[in-house]
């Protein structure tokens, strides 16, 4: 049974009862378009009056492009917010707030959409676990970085957290009609370079030679396998939004529709969007709801990704397809009975075309709040928010018989359904007082989230003769938690936010997890109307993180526990022309948990301790204003590091730390490792030696210890470099024309090119099972033999300056005689990038380059209409 706390009563009761106050809510400053409401946990308050770190970016700050995952629109707006897009069509982007937790399995932030938690699992056959939210429809994202401002949300929230805000109905008596659309073409920015047809038969002649077995298994072809898998891609996007009110009934509607066609062959998607919102209000506006529904049908047509790793590999000097209709006419290996086998390599464009993964989604979120004003005393408020987010989908898997790599040519079907029911219940109290120097905003409730998930599925031969076989699965999480958070202005200088929350998360049992926050700040200048400026000192301190796990040691509960403090300073100065802010921050994390290997079966277990500090600012300058002309500037950076401080008792015996022999190289050499007094993920390797010419000497390696003998010993650690990363943007308007940029910059880290490593030795190109493998074009820089995967030789410098987008518009304004105002423009995403690394991607999250899927540079055209 759940333990009950009185934090509820201590934090709020006590002062709402001390007096009343006709005036309900704090009074409004006159403020700054950078300093108005900002959300926060269960609420929002003005920036300047809270001493959170927070960042808002409102809709029309934005990153812009072909864009369909929601979180792509905070690419470089945001210091110490990392967010690594996905090359594939409406995939997830990857986003870590302050480095995230690079030891622990849990890094990803929450993300809460109009205030309800989303499970952070999307089913297989969808892309994206946020697909059912179109960019469009977002008004506003804010992130969460401090422990003081997540402590509201427990452990789930570790990570940081992001609130994204949805358009709300609103008041209107008029109709209002928007639409926005873009089509843009998208070229694959580079492939990886592989030996050519001709070279390699040059190469396999003059090191193997016209007698050896090697030189008779070359065809005459002349293929360019990334070529055939490969295609100019292309995406569009449309969305209309409706608004305005009937009678009292404040209404809006948005419909989206995406098409997205990958650069990948076979690789596609569609997906419709609907957000519908009504905000009902009775008793004189004393009793308000916000009811919203979400809907989202989604058709994939997935693509077999392993074509990309074939298409490196596959011999350049064989066709495409076979002069006989045999396995679906593709060009196939066989052996002496003229039959395929699985230790033969697959034809690259087969895998894609003999291969159909396809799958249907559709998923409703059905929200529901209400908030009662409760008239015994002003400025109390009763809320309740409820919602049910509902997930299926439907997909198959077919492998006909005449695809070769079958083993024994005997296809398959695959039919499966998956669901996923997210159900969430929350009651609370708000209360807000104004007295003569103190102000008050408390807030504290109960809530309840519950997620079930269940899959069913029918796998049986291709032509359905054989009998199937059913497999089903099940499983249920539980989260309750009991919160309260309280903000106190004194004199309208002092601020004092204190939060805690109580929890129990589903795989605990009874026990519970508490998270205590407390946050402070100083107004060091403050004018309502800003003619001299605001400067706040601000800090905080709070604990987040699991509370307790399945291991016990020394009578102990081992758990993952993360403490952090923060300072900054928060500014706007030269009548609103220059504002931003400065952040210092240092978190320490225990018994990182994570996933490995004991007794046969995964197991979560804690890693070790982990020290992260870092600083992080923001600027945002106006630097010209007037009646045709403005600029605005910004510049945000982050400087982030981490160091392992020690290792969980499950390790502490390993000499050299964790080494991460998992990594995706075929001969499972380990390259990386977790090691106190490192950061995360630094590399192991051997130190490359030389001739006098500067060329690299095969297989010899400085020997570190001097014992002799080159082994696991003599590879010494190259640490993993802090983040260092800097955005710069920009607009600037003249008379109807605009134009908008966004660059960033990331230097000081390293990349293990693990396909370099795994391409260049000679003598893999020679396999005895009778085929040959193709060779990366390296090889004529390196020359070796046999593989020197662990060799530092393959490590490359991946600083990079980037220009993520450019953007030129010209905006036709509303007027009496036309009905309606319009904007064109024209946007380059991804133009450009200015690196010595010459792998596929530079901005890569742990160093290692095993994503084969290309990106691409976007060339989109984008109209908005108003009516």
């Amino acid at each position: 049974m759940t333990r009950s706390h009185p934090i509820f009563l201590l934090l709020i009761f006590p002062v709402i009862l001390f007096s009343q106050n006709e005036n309900g809510k704090i009074k409004e400053d006159s403020l700054p378009s950078h300093e108005l409401a900002i959300q926060i946990p269960y609420g929002e308050i003005q920036r300047v009056n809270s001493p959170l770190t927070l960042h808002q970016l409102t809709s029309e700050h934005f990153s812009e492009g072909a864009i369909t995952s929601p979180l792509e629109v905070l690419m470089g707006k945001i210091p110490g917010v990392e967010v690594f897009p996905s090359p594939e069509p409406g995939g997830v982007a990857s986003l870590r707030i302050r480095g995230g937790s690079p030891l622990s399995t849990f890094n990803q932030p929450l993300i809460v959409l109009d205030g309800f938690p989303v499970d952070p699992v999307w089913l297989a056959g969808s892309r994206n676990y946020l697909s059912l939210l179109n960019p469009d429809d977002i008004a506003s994202i804010t992130i969460l970085k401090d422990a003081a401002a997540l402590a509201l949300y427990g452990y789930r929230a570790q990570s940081g957290a992001i609130l994204i805000t949805t358009h709300q109905a609103e008041a209107s008596p008029s109709f209002r009609l928007s639409y926005h659309g873009g089509y843009a073409q998208k070229e694959i920015r580079q492939q990886i370079p592989v030996v050519s047809a001709a070279e390699f038969r040059q190469v396999i002649g003059k090191y193997y030679g016209v007698t050896h077995p090697a030189w008779s298994l070359l065809g005459e072809s002349q293929t360019d396998w990334q070529e055939e898998i490969f295609q100019t891609g292309s995406w569009q996007n449309h969305h209309l939004r409706f608004s305005g009110g009937i009678k009292k009934l404040p209404y809006t509607i948005g419909l989206g529709f995406t098409d997205e066609m990958s650069v990948l062959k076979r690789d596609n998607g569609q997906r419709m969007t609907t957000d519908i919102k009504i905000a009902p209000s009775f008793l004189e506006d004393k009793l308000k709801f916000n009811v919203g529904l979400k809907t989202l049908h989604e058709k994939n047509s997935l693509a077999e990704k392993g074509a990309m790793n074939a298409a490196l590999s596959f011999d350049p000097t064989q066709p495409v397809y076979a002069p006989t209709d045999d396995w679906g006419g593709y060009f196939t290996y066989l052996n002496l009975i003229g039959d395929p086998s699985p230790l033969y390599p697959a034809n690259p464009l087969a895998l894609l075309e003999q291969t159909d993964y396809l799958a249907n989604s559709q998923e409703i979120l059905f929200q529901v709040g209400a908030d009662c004003a409760l008239d015994f005393l002003p400025g109390l408020h009763l809320q309740l928010r409820t919602a049910m987010d509902k997930k299926q989908t439907q997909g198959n898997v077919l492998v006909t018989n005449e695809a070769a790599f079958i083993t024994q040519g005997q296809g398959y079907r695959s039919n499966y359904q998956l669901e996923n029911l997210n159900q969430l219940l929350e009651i609370f109290l708000s209360y807000q007082r104004e007295w003569k120097n103190l102000s008050l905003d408390a807030v504290g409730g109960v809530s309840g989230q519950k997620t079930s998930y269940f899959s069913h599925e029918k796998v049986s031969a291709y032509d359905t003769t054989r009998s199937r076989r059913v497999y089903t699965s099940g499983s249920e999480e539980i989260y309750k938690g009991f919160w309260s958070r309280a903000q106190f202005s004194w004199k309208d200088r002092f601020l004092l936010n204190l939060g805690i929350r109580a929890e129990e998360p589903f795989y605990y049992g009874t026990s519970q997890g508490l998270f205590p926050a407390i946050s402070a700040g100083y107004h060091l200048l403050k004018t309502g109307d800003s003619r001299s400026g605001n400067l706040k000192l601000r800090g905080s301190i709070g604990s987040s993180g699991h509370a307790n796990s399945f291991f016990i040691t020394e009578g102990f509960i081992t758990g993952e526990i993360h403490r952090s403090a923060n300072i900054g300073l928060d500014f706007s100065l030269l009548q609103e022309r220059l504002w931003g802010s400065v952040s210092l921050f240092r978190q320490r994390i225990f018994s990182a948990q994570n996933l490995t290997y004991i007794g046969g079966s995964i197991n979560i277990v804690p890693f070790g301790d982990m020290l992260a500090k870092g600083t992080e600012w923001d600027f945002h300058a106006s630097a010209i204003q007037t009646k045709n002309l403005d600029l605005e500037l910004g510049l945000n950076a982050s400087f982030i590091q981490n160091e392992i401080t020690a290792l969980s008792y499950f390790f502490s015996s390993l000499p050299d730390g964790i080494r991460l022999s998992y990594l995706p190289n075929s001969l499972g050499i380990p390259v990386q490792l977790h090691t106190p007094d490192y950061p995360a993920y630094s590399f192991s390797l051997f130190e490359q030696t030389y001739d006098s010419r500067g060329l690299p000497l095969e297989g010899e390696f400085t020997d570190q210890n001097e014992d002799g003998v080159i082994d696991q010993e003599d590879k010494f650690i190259i640490a993993a470099s802090p983040i260092r990363r800097m955005s710069f943007h920009g607009r600037l308007r003249y008379r109807h024309f605009e134009l908008s940029w966004l660059s960033s910059a990331r230097w000081g880290h390293q990349v293990y090119r693990n396909d370099i490593a795994m391409g260049v030795p000679i003598n893999n190109a020679y396999q005895e099972q009778g085929y040959l493998v193709n060779l990366h074009a390296d090889y004529y820089k390196y020359k070796f033999r046999n593989s020197q995967v662990g060799s530092d030789i393959f490590l490359q410098d991946a600083a990079f300056l980037r220009l993520d987008n450019i953007r030129l518009a010209y905006q036709i304004k509303k007027t009496a005689k036309l009905p309606f105002g319009m904007q064109l423009a024209i946007i380059a995403q991804n133009p450009v990038i200015i690196s010595a690394f010459d792998g596929l991607n530079p901005d890569i999250q742990d160093g290692l380059n095993y994503n084969l899927y290309p990106f691409s540079k976007n060339w989109v055209i984008d109209i908005s209409l108003n009516l």
